[in-house]
């Protein structure tokens, strides 16, 4: 209900602002003629300088929140020049050039100057609703929206000739997600009592650390020492009852529901009436005057007792079965249109003009980001883009994706952790629609989480070469990936397929893969999928320092452990003479040069290729720690030992290399605490005078 009561809805913006500011500047310079004599040259009189600029500023900013989890807001700026003709302002002087400059600035007002400049943002934001829902209120989920539009005038010859304007946009699409699954596990009666046992059990061990720091003399044995009186369960104790009065009866057992019966003198079960005070004591009331025995038995605790040798499995049940304690999920999308030479002028407010009746340029659609590189096509078949040869500026389009995902499990106590998942790619388009059938060409970058690790721990002697496993299994890997291209192109084309190499990307990237990573031939792709992105992953133990023995030596001793895995395929680019058999597949050929005997070119011959031109391909993984222990002893005597081990490979697409670079290092760390520095030193604290 609480939650309702705080849920907004605003019928009306929080914010409305417009604005407008006109700036003129003009400077006028008359240069005297200093030239002695009565010459004709001396009576020349020099023409006067000037120097003007009439710019026009208006703005717009809306901010609105129509209900507590959307929140809006505009923004636009045009930045108008007021067109005024070159001439001198001067009413004195130059009366008929001050009339004409007056009504061409007040005609251009009129117009709401000449646009040279526009700018506009806009920002959409929501969050879910999740909290109003009892059982998902472990849930939160953001979306934001971006959108940018700007149009910049672009230059004019000396004829008249404009070199086109330049449209531009971008979106970004950011959406969050995070579960907090320990916030759902409370929810349940049955974690709160685990939860309970666990600080239980950890106030137990931080209070024996306590005492072991105190008492270093004690041993173990008197540490672990059971107590010697059992705790009691039962209470007996015989007492008189007289009608309408109340005895309090204290017991001492700690039970918050215990069992409560009564016998009278003759053994007979005696009805008695009684209410709980207390854990430690209960109020009987009498009816009658009677002697009776009251007998109180501690069920609850009895019970709790009897549990207490099946709770260490029931704590870890539960601890697998809760093992998952939170993930978070982001996923951000980008586009940009970069779109020169664009004819149409805009109108002195929105952004849009309106080259034909009804239709506006560019479009509410470019404005708000969500036209993409089909839009250049439509642009040029309206006639909106300047194809002359001197144009040679093409519009660009890209597109970039960027996900996170996180998961922090703790499958058991004091044992935490975390595995990510990295994806990112960045995809552009170069659309030369100046020239026939508007070219493309493709370019960008690759980066995604993956695991290696084959061959990682492999050592290489000079003795044989350095000769390694892996590079075997890619040259293995490389002759399959031969026949398997070479039979899908024979299925597709026949007897104009094209020449599979052994050294193409097509080739040397699956089997550097196959070799190299935990994907085999099947899944080896150069850009594959979000879906099949690996993790990494980080493991930390700090239960050690529970361990009674070691209790005793060291403050906090832990084990960490993490792992790092990137692919990453660096700039590549397109091939303009790719020519596609299968684009689903991404299967096709280039067309080279065939060489003679005698190394001259005779014909061509087609070579089969992807569409993408790529230099190279690196995996860069890292165990950083492969193991590393941090410990402190009581004595205040801190150790820290980290063993570090890292491997980067490069396969370079155009030397034909696989290039391996290891590294191994251990590194010890000491360091010392001292508690009461002053202490050490000899300086008593003095008590704060009231």
């Amino acid at each position: 209900t609480s939650t309702l009561r705080s849920y907004q809805i605003n019928y009306l913006p929080s914010r409305l602002v417009f604005n407008s500011s006109i700036l003129r500047n003009y400077s006028e310079h008359q240069v005297r003629n200093f030239i002695p004599g009565e010459r004709t040259i001396a009576n020349w009189s020099l023409p006067a300088t000037f120097v003007q600029n009439f710019v026009w500023q208006r703005g717009a900013n809306i901010v609105w929140n129509p209900t507590t989890n959307l929140k809006l807001s505009f923004n636009s700026g045009t930045n108008a020049r007021i067109v005024e003709p070159h001439v001198q302002v001067n009413r004195q002087l130059a009366p008929d050039d001050y009339i004409l400059w007056r009504d061409s600035v007040w005609q251009s007002i009129r117009d709401w100057g000449l646009p040279m400049q526009y700018n506009q943002t806009t920002n959409v934001t929501y969050t879910l609703p999740l909290a109003l829902i009892p059982l998902m209120d472990f849930v939160s989920a953001t979306t934001t929206y971006i959108a940018s539009y700007n149009w910049d005038r672009g230059a004019t010859t000396q004829r008249g000739i404009s070199m086109g304007n330049v449209a531009r946009n971008q979106m970004k699409l950011d959406g969050r997600v995070n579960l907090l699954f320990q916030t759902l596990y409370k929810k349940f009666d049955w974690y709160k009592e685990y939860e309970k046992r666990r600080s239980k059990s950890n106030r137990n061990n931080s209070g024996r650390t306590r005492n072991t720091s105190k008492s270093p003399t004690r041993n173990s044995e008197e540490l672990q020492a059971p107590r010697s009186k059992s705790t009691p369960l039962r209470f007996t104790k015989e007492v008189i009852l007289r009608p309408d009065t109340t005895i309090t009866i204290t017991h001492q057992l700690g039970s918050s529901k215990p069992e409560v019966t009564a016998k009278d003198t003759l053994g007979l079960n005696y009805p008695i009436k009684y209410t709980v005070v207390n854990p430690n004591s209960i109020s009987v009331t009498g009816t009658d005057s009677v002697t009776i025995r009251v007998n109180i038995y501690a069920a609850d605790k009895a019970r709790e007792m009897r549990m207490e040798q099946f709770y260490p499995y029931i704590d870890a049940s539960i601890s697998l079965l809760t093992l998952v304690r939170d993930l978070s999920i982001s996923y951000t999308r980008t586009t940009s249109l970069h779109l020169p030479g664009f004819l149409p002028d805009i109108k002195g407010a929105g952004g849009q003009g309106y080259p034909t009746p009804g239709v506006m340029s560019p479009g509410l659609a470019f404005a708000f980001g969500f036209a993409d590189n089909e839009f250049v096509h439509q642009a040029a078949e309206r006639g909106w883009l300047i194809k002359q040869s001197e144009n040679i500026n093409p519009a660009m389009y890209s597109i970039t994706e960027d996900a996170t995902a996180r998961l922090n499990l703790e499958p058991m106590k004091d044992l935490k952790m975390t595995l990510t998942w990295d994806y990112h790619t960045n995809r552009s388009i170069q659309t030369q629609y100046m020239f026939e059938g508007a070219p493309e060409t493709y370019s960008g970058t690759f980066s995604a989480g993956t695991i290696g690790l084959k061959g990682f721990f492999a050592r290489a002697n000079a003795s044989d070469g350095y000769k390694a496993s892996t590079f075997d299994n890619l040259l293995s890997y490389q002759q399959e990936m031969v026949q398997r291209l070479t039979d899908q192109y024979n299925a597709l084309a026949g007897a104009d397929a094209p020449e599979v190499r052994p050294n193409s990307p097509d080739v040397l990237i699956p089997a550097f893969l196959a070799a190299y990573t935990a994907r085999g031939l099947e899944g080896a792709s150069p850009f594959h999928s979000i879906w099949r992105t690996l993790p990494n992953w980080s493991i930390t133990y700090t239960g050690l320092s529970q361990v009674p023995v070691l209790t005793e030596l060291f403050r906090n001793f832990s084990i960490s452990h993490t792992y790092r895995n990137s692919y990453r395929v660096a700039n590549f680019n397109s091939f303009i003479s790719w020519h596609p058999i299968s684009t689903q597949q991404k299967l096709g050929y280039i067309e080279m040069p065939a060489e003679d005997k005698t190394g001259g070119s005779t014909e061509m011959r087609r070579v089969a290729s992807s569409p993408y031109d790529i230099s190279q391909v690196s995996i860069r993984e890292s165990f950083t720690p492969l193991v590393g222990i941090e410990m402190t002893l009581k004595s205040g005597l801190g150790l820290n030992m980290r063993w570090n081990k890292s491997r980067d490979l490069m396969l370079n697409l155009t030397s034909f290399q696989v290039i391996e670079n290891s590294r191994n290092e251990i590194s010890l760390g000491l360091n010392y605490k001292i508690d009461d520095f002053s202490k050490l030193i000899g300086i008593k604290h003095r008590a704060p005078q009231r």
